[in-house]
């Protein structure tokens, strides 16, 4: 915890969307943007991509609290209040869709799925097995490392197009 009251958040951030878009949101958005930004490939794109879904995971897990109560504020939250700026998850998705269609395009194959809603789903697996694990694992928790290493496979397995058939 910060160690400071509600009301002093509140006097300099506004609001919990005003908070958590300066906490979450604006890091994500700079950490997916640097991600593009370098732009590995080979080898060193796995690596990359890996390393991302780390600290994306990170992100989740050290902000929480900060999600849920987002979240949960979401729904309640009026009309005039402005919801948390995720630049960057859009322009990572988009950028993400249009370089594994580039990789179908390259094999000359055409994606078995509409790859744009299979990297949402990836990022919601994500953002779900740090956000609700209590429901997802109530018998186990498994490690960061169990979680990021097999949400890769997944996601590498059903987007790659070298791995069709």
């Amino acid at each position: 915890m910060a160690d400071v009251s509600e009301t002093l958040l509140f006097r300099y951030f506004g609001s919990k969307s005003t908070l958590f878009d300066e906490v979450v949101a604006q890091p994500f958005n700079r950490l997916m943007q640097d991600f593009l930004e370098s732009n590995p490939s080979g080898g060193e794109r796995k690596e990359a991509e890996l390393r991302n879904f780390r600290e994306v995971y990170r992100l989740f897990e050290d902000n929480r609290p900060l999600f849920l109560a987002v979240l949960s504020s979401s729904s309640q939250a009026s009309e005039e209040e402005v919801g948390p700026s995720f630049e960057g998850i859009l322009s990572f998705l988009n950028a993400a869709t249009a370089e594994q269609l580039r990789k179908y395009t390259d094999q000359g194959a055409e994606p078995p799925f509409d790859i744009a809603l299979g990297l949402r789903l990836a990022f919601g697996m994500l953002a779900s097995s740090v956000l609700l694990r209590d429901w997802i694992f109530p018998d186990r928790q498994p490690s960061q490392d169990e979680i990021v290493e097999l949400v890769e496979k997944l996601v590498s397995r059903a987007l790659d197009p070298q791995a069709l058939p």
